[in-house]
């Protein structure tokens, strides 16, 4: 059931970081800017930081979606599944970590502007919380899917 919610949490992730992030404005609305469009900045141009990083939350999603699907197709050992498990959670925690130090940062150099978080960064974030506690959950369970 685990590998269920993972897939889920997973696809709403890939989902959620093509949607918009940030929407930014001076005195008019400058635009808004969605995961995928931060994750192809190879040299910002306030903090000259390359936010390519971010494409590990979209790997952690699509590994989240290939991994439970293929969980639910193969018969798993426990050891396997676990490791599996152990992973996904792995996984989904450091690109949740990935977000939460890489934007804000980049935000601050953002001087005059002003800048609002946007539904696509939430609903990233909750479909990879789903997956890392699918994961936990995976992990302390006693039998696989």
């Amino acid at each position: 059931m685990q590998q269920g919610w993972i897939a889920v949490g997973g696809a709403i992730a890939l989902i959620g970081f093509f949607l918009p992030w940030v929407k930014s404005w001076h005195i008019i609305e400058m635009g808004t800017d969605s995961g995928f469009s931060f994750a192809k900045i190879t040299e910002s141009v306030s903090s000259g930081n390359s936010l390519t990083i971010l494409f590990l939350v979209l790997v952690a999603a699509a590994l989240a979606v290939l991994s439970s699907l293929y969980a639910q197709v193969m018969k798993l050992g426990q050891r396997v599944y676990k490791t599996m498990c152990a992973g996904q959670l792995a996984v989904a925690a450091a690109a949740i970590v990935v977000i939460a130090r890489t934007l804000p940062s980049e935000i601050d150099t953002w001087v005059g502007l002003v800048i609002e978080y946007q539904y696509g960064i939430w609903v990233t974030v909750i479909g990879l919380v789903m997956v890392g506690l699918g994961g936990f959950v995976g992990l302390l369970s006693k039998q696989t899917d």
